[in-house]
């Protein structure tokens, strides 16, 4: 069982509508900038900048084409991609089918750690029919089979003769098709990035994205306060407690959900959590509802599982699980735990996330 909650303010964006460069905050440094490798938010979000899949979401959350320029299902497990003819890496080479089966061999390789692998588990194969037409087999109809190739693709041309992807210098000094090149990135600094004039879908109308360094939120929302930054998310406490109305005047709210969750989940590999009957008192301890109410100031909802209301997986009839400490009480004690033998576990998050910090206490 697992304890989830969506935020609907968490992601809040304030917009400074001003000129050629949008000043941008991260809170720590990216790891790798490489969208296969990207495990962390820092790493995803400006691997977003410079890499496109062959498929995105658009405005409204649906699945449309990105660098594919169209798809068909010829059966339910045999999907025909074309690509764009007009797609070019940074360093002004042509992207092409075998840039997408060279990325799809790196995501499945027992070399390469990253956490999207257990996605393309139902791939049996990916095959370039020619350089902008691929054939990807499916082991059987799969309801990600679009979704997955959200992934950014890795140029062919430069890495193919790479030994080790996950140290590679590439991660650091990335080429992608994406529509922002980056200028500079060392560890702990700002990062800039600046317009790809060659972008496929036109060049951007922003000339260049400087991402500041500010690992602190409270300087983080000062800097906003200053109007250093153009665009950036709040906790819901500076949105319930702390914004005036020169801030309200300068910015623009946008108040939207968030494709995000807070969830606890078990490790089992301890021994205590592989009784399903422990893992089910915790779930029933916990009112989530009251952690929305006092962590989230309300703006958020409790929810069911990781789909979203709006998603075709989500199922109305499953319900959140509700607190009741009764049966809590019950089913530990079942499990041999009592007063004299309490339940006790560590519970382990990331720094500098308050609301997380909080929920664990």
């Amino acid at each position: 069982m697992k304890f989830l909650i969506t935020s609907l303010i968490f992601c809040t964006l304030f917009v400074n509508m001003q000129a050629s460069t949008l000043n941008l905050s991260m809170s720590s440094s990216p790891s790798r900038l490489n969208p296969i490798l990207a495990n962390d938010s820092a790493s995803g979000e400006i691997s977003d900048w410079l890499f496109n899949g062959l498929f995105k979401y658009d405005k409204d959350g649906n699945i449309t084409t990105e660098i594919a320029s169209s798809y068909t299902f010829e059966t339910p497990t045999k999907l025909i991609v074309k690509l764009k003819d007009n797609v070019l890496w940074h360093d002004k080479e042509k992207l092409s089918s075998k840039d997408v089966v060279f990325t799809y061999e790196q995501i499945i390789s027992p070399t390469v750690f990253n956490s999207i692998k257990s996605n393309f588990s139902e791939v049996a194969s990916v095959k370039a029919i020619d350089d902008l037409t691929l054939e990807i087999i499916y082991k059987k109809p799969y309801f990600k089979a679009l979704e997955i190739w959200m992934v950014g693709l890795l140029p062919y041309h430069i890495l193919k003769d790479e030994k080790n992807l996950m140290t590679s210098s590439f991660n650091k000094n990335p080429i992608g098709t994406g529509s922002y090149k980056l200028k500079e990135f060392k560890t702990g600094q700002d990062i800039e990035l600046i317009a790809n004039d060659d972008f496929f879908e036109g060049r951007p109308k922003i000339d260049r994205i400087l991402y500041k360094f500010l690992p602190d939120p409270n300087t983080s929302f000062l800097y906003l306060k200053q109007n250093k930054l153009d665009l950036g998310s709040l906790t819901p406490m500076q949105v319930s407690r702390q914004l005036d109305s020169s801030f309200k005047n300068n910015f623009e709210i946008l108040n939207r959900p968030s494709f995000g969750f807070t969830y606890l989940g078990f490790n089992l590999e301890n021994p205590k959590f592989k009784d399903i009957k422990v893992r089910q008192a915790l779930s029933l301890a916990i009112n989530r509802q009251e952690l929305v109410d006092i962590l989230f100031f309300g703006y958020g909802e409790v929810c069911n599982g990781p789909f979203m209301p709006n998603s075709f997986a989500y199922n109305d009839d499953v319900k959140p699980i509700t607190q009741d400490l009764l049966k809590a009480k019950a089913l530990l004690k079942e499990a041999g735990y009592d007063e004299k033998n309490p339940l006790v576990f560590e519970v382990v998050t990331n720094t500098g996330n308050d609301i997380r910090v909080n929920t664990a206490q």
